[in-house]
């Protein structure tokens, strides 16, 4: 109620959060990450996070990579 969201939107704008943070910040690969955030399978989690973001979880982490150079 707090947020004005159902909680399965929360939930799933709390595991990009997570997804995105992990992205940049580990070497952890694809499906690790989605593992830690609740995906078993990583296409349905690239799928959720390209809809989501607006590019796949590998163009995000390179993306984070490109703007520390």
């Amino acid at each position: 109620a707090d947020t004005d969201m159902p909680v399965f939107a929360w939930l799933r704008e709390q595991r990009i959060t997570l997804a995105c943070q992990l992205l940049g910040e580990s070497e952890l690969d694809i499906q690790q990450i989605a593992d830690h955030v609740g995906y078993e399978n990583a296409g349905n989690f690239t799928t959720m996070f390209r809809e989501r973001i607006g590019m796949t979880p590998r163009e995000y982490r390179q993306s984070m990579r490109d703007k520390m150079v």
